[in-house]
């Protein structure tokens, strides 16, 4: 028999190379978990931040929605004693508000009632207004019985006792139908307090 010579022409034994292997490897897996040990601690950190910001917003909310609680019990609070202050109120304001005595009303209307001017309707509409729709005329032309109209309205602003009933006077509706024709239409009317 022959006898052959092994020769092994890579560098290094095989366990050699096994070794320098493994030691590559681990390595590999040294500087993974060297770069991954600071990433992790450095997340953590972040976290932990982030979570403690989150606590401390939580509690400021937490905090603000407590006093908004209060605060909504205050207002229901506050809002039944209006509620019984309004009911009081009304109650002693009916008490002492006075009805319009109509009659000395329409006396007053009259006292103030140039004989140019005379009424045609009177009314209250849903409002409680007293409405007067009246008519001016025999007057030489319009400049004058607009001039008696104004001096009529003004009148009834100025009226101490009329202005104990009602707040505002207001004129509407003034027309004439022709040009011939010797009166004008016009409508007052008079908001109740």
């Amino acid at each position: 028999m022959e006898k052959f010579l092994e020769v092994n022409l890579l560098y290094g034994s095989e366990e050699r190379r096994k070794r320098e292997y493994l030691i590559q490897v681990y390595k590999k897996i040294t500087i993974f978990f060297l770069l991954l040990i600071p990433i992790g601690i450095g997340s953590n950190i972040f976290l932990n931040l982030r979570i403690r910001y989150l606590k401390s917003k939580l509690s400021e909310i937490e905090k603000e929605l407590e006093k908004t609680a209060k605060l909504l019990e205050k207002r229901e609070y506050l809002l039944g004693w209006k509620e019984s202050y309004e009911e009081i109120f009304n109650f002693f304001r009916n008490i002492f508000k006075r009805p319009i005595k109509w009659s000395i009303v329409l006396e007053r209307f009259s006292e103030l009632t140039p004989e140019e001017i005379w009424f045609t309707k009177m009314s209250m509409d849903k409002n409680k207004n007293l409405q007067i729709n009246a008519c001016v005329g025999f007057l030489e032309d319009d400049k004058k019985m607009l001039n008696k109209i104004n001096e009529f309205i003004e009148n009834i602003k100025k009226d101490r006792f009329l202005r104990r009933y009602f707040k505002e006077v207001a004129l509407k509706d003034v027309n004439k139908k022709t040009a011939s024709q010797l009166e004008m239409e016009f409508k007052i009317i008079l908001k109740e307090k």
